[in-house]
C-alpha cells in the first residue's frame, strides 16, 4: 500500500483550508447581505409608522425620521415629534450595527424627513443604506406622498435647475456673478457637474464648486 508523502500531505491541507476559507467568506457575505434587507426594511416600516402618527395627529404633534450617518460611531436615527427635530421630543433611537452603514445622508451628515399633519405629505427625498466590505446597496425613495419601497437598483435621478438673478449684464473686461441651483426631486443623488455653452466669443464662464451633490449649488462667474 502506497502512503501519502509530506508534500501530498502539505497540497490537501493547503487547498482544505482555502475551501474552508471561502466557504466561511460565503457564509459572512450572505449574513450581511441578509442584516443589510432585514434593516432597510425595518426602516421603512419606521418611516411609514411615523407618517401614519403625522396623519392621525397623534398626540396632536407632526411626527418625523432623524437619521444620523455618525462620522464616530454607529449610524443611527431616531423617531420624533414635534415642529423639527431640535426642539422636538425623541420616542425611539435604532442604532445600526457596525457594518451597516448610511451612503446617504454621507458620513457626518444628518438628514430629517417630516410628514405633515393629516396628508402625511413629505419632501422628495432619499435614503441609501450600505454594507462595509460589500457592493449592495439598499435605496429608499420618498415622494411627495409618502415612503416607496425599498429597491436594490438605485431609482433615476429627477432634479430641476434654476437660477438666480434670473438675468443681467456685464461690461466687456468685467464679471457677474449668477447662483444656479439643482434641486432632488427623486432618486439616490450622483454628482452633477457644471458647465456652460454658446457663450458669445470672448467671454467665459467659471463655476465653484464645479460640481456637487444635489439638492446643492454653485456659483457661476
Amino acid at each position: 500500500m502506497r502512503g501519502f508523502t509530506l508534500l501530498e500531505i502539505m497540497v490537501i491541507l493547503g487547498i482544505s483550508a482555502i475551501l474552508g476559507g471561502a466557504g466561511t467568506l460565503s457564509v459572512y457575505n450572505f449574513r450581511v447581505e441578509k442584516s443589510l434587507v432585514l434593516h432597510s426594511q425595518e426602516l421603512l416600516a419606521n418611516l411609514r409608522d411615523a407618517q401614519q402618527k403625522s396623519i392621525s395627529q397623534e398626540l396632536g404633534q407632526q411626527w418625523g425620521v432623524h437619521i444620523d450617518a455618525s462620522a464616530a460611531g454607529n449610524d443611527f436615527y431616531q423617531i420624533f415629534y414635534g415642529a423639527d427635530y431640535s426642539s422636538g421630543t425623541v420616542v425611539r433611537t435604532i442604532t445600526l450595527p457596525s457594518n451597516i452603514q448610511f451612503s446617504d445622508p454621507a458620513i457626518g451628515a444628518t438628514k430629517d424627513i417630516f410628514f405633515a399633519k393629516v396628508s402625511g405629505e413629505t419632501s422628495a427625498n432619499s435614503l441609501v443604506l450600505g454594507s462595509t466590505g460589500l457592493t449592495s446597496s439598499q435605496y429608499l425613495t420618498l415622494n411627495s406622498k409618502g415612503v416607496a419601497v425599498v429597491s436594490i437598483t438605485p431609482p433615476l435621478l429627477d432634479f430641476s435647475l434654476s437660477i438666480s438673478p434670473f438675468s443681467g449684464s456685464v461690461l466687456q473686461g468685467g464679471s457677474v456673478q449668477a447662483t444656479v441651483i439643482v434641486s432632488l426631486l427623486s432618486g439616490a443623488p450622483e454628482i452633477s457637474d457644471f458647465s456652460a455653452s454658446n457663450l458669445p466669443v470672448g467671454a467665459s464662464a467659471n463655476f465653484s464648486p464645479v460640481s456637487c451633490n444635489p439638492t446643492c449649488s454653485s456659483t457661476m462667474t
